[in-house]
């Protein structure tokens, strides 16, 4: 009786370290998730200026070029902070057995 009540309390605890390490990992994408947002927000902006300034004659194709990849680029970062987002999302739901509410999980075997 003694063995299986310390095994069901270890148990417990372990349940309760994942839990918290999935949450926290699941912070910690989101706060990412919301950097790459900004950051596209932001190179949109750049790209529409540098657009302004290559039609008014200030820049060069060059410079119009440089910021429309690296909005391109943002957009990447932003997809693959959305991926991580999900898996740490889909790691809390296995930990704790709960889907969340009107989201899918991830298509992954």
């Amino acid at each position: 009786m003694a063995a299986s009540q310390d095994a069901i309390d270890l148990k417990r605890k372990q349940i309760h370290l994942q839990t918290r390490r999935a949450v926290e990992e699941l912070q910690l994408r989101q706060a990412e998730l919301q950097e790459a947002e900004a950051g596209v927000i932001q190179a949109e902006e750049e790209q529409k200026n540098s657009k302004l300034g290559f039609e008014q004659q200030l820049l060069t194709r060059e410079k119009w070029g440089a910021a429309r990849i690296a909005l391109l680029q943002k957009r990447l970062e932003l997809l693959a902070r959305g991926f991580s987002f999900e898996l740490a999302l889909s790691e809390l739901e296995s930990v704790v057995g709960f889907r969340w509410p009107g989201r899918e999980s991830l298509p992954i075997n």
